[in-house]
């Protein structure tokens, strides 16, 4: 840095003996080091503003975590209400389960009631959900013969003059067959006709009865 040479001038006049060069290198020296002085001083200034910073960071950090143990008792109870409600949820989810295949149930017994005591659909041997079920019509030609004159026949009742609805459960329609002839023998005059497969939990629907139905085989099932 060069002195101002009225600087240097009134300077030597007030201190004889005094140099030129030496009192530009003493004023350079002085500029150095007040550069320094104030350098030093903003590296500094700046250095505690960054420590400030990340000392204001941590501080946040802190807090913030301190925030979120103050709120983990709370957490833990709102994941101690939801594992209840879980299982409060799953243990009604089993009763009303519970409670559909009783529903179910009952709607299958009261069905097969209907069926025997409105539809007066008849049953050759016991229902079974495993096996299809099969239906035909049979009637019994004694009570037809008797009921045609005018009379009452003492073994059976007069509806078997005309065709009875009967269903069975078998595997095929020739076992179907032979379940029927166990129950309702031609020995016994009854004569069956239109055996089909059917939903055996609704109402069964078939043709109309012939007017001439095929005797049930005697011997059939012995």
């Amino acid at each position: 840095m060069a002195a101002n040479p009225d600087t240097l001038s009134l300077i030597s006049a007030l201190v004889p003996g005094l140099r030129h060069t030496q009192f530009q290198h003493t004023l350079e020296v002085l500029a150095l080091a007040v550069f320094a002085a104030l350098l030093a001083s903003g590296l500094s200034v700046f250095l505690l503003y960054c420590v400030e910073y990340f000392i204001s960071k941590e501080r946040s950090s802190f807090e913030a975590v301190n925030k979120i143990n103050r709120r983990v008792p709370a957490l833990k109870t709102l994941m101690w209400r939801h594992e209840k409600l879980k299982q409060t949820l799953g243990e009604a989810n089993g009763k009303l389960n519970t409670e559909f295949r009783r529903y179910e149930k009952a709607g299958r017994v009261l069905g097969q009631l209907k069926r025997r005591e409105f539809i007066k659909v008849r049953f050759a041997n016991e229902p079974n959900d495993q096996l299809p079920c099969f239906a035909a019509y049979v009637y019994n030609d004694f009570v037809r013969k008797y009921v045609a004159k005018g009379q009452h026949y003492p073994l059976l009742d007069d509806v078997w003059a005309t065709a009875q609805l009967v269903e069975v459960w078998a595997e095929t329609p020739e076992k179907a067959e032979i379940e029927i002839t166990r129950k309702y023998a031609k020995v016994f005059g009854f004569y069956m006709t239109n055996l089909e497969k059917v939903n055996p939990l609704s109402q069964s629907v078939l043709s109309e009865p012939e007017e001439e139905a095929a005797p049930v085989r005697a011997g059939a099932g012995q």
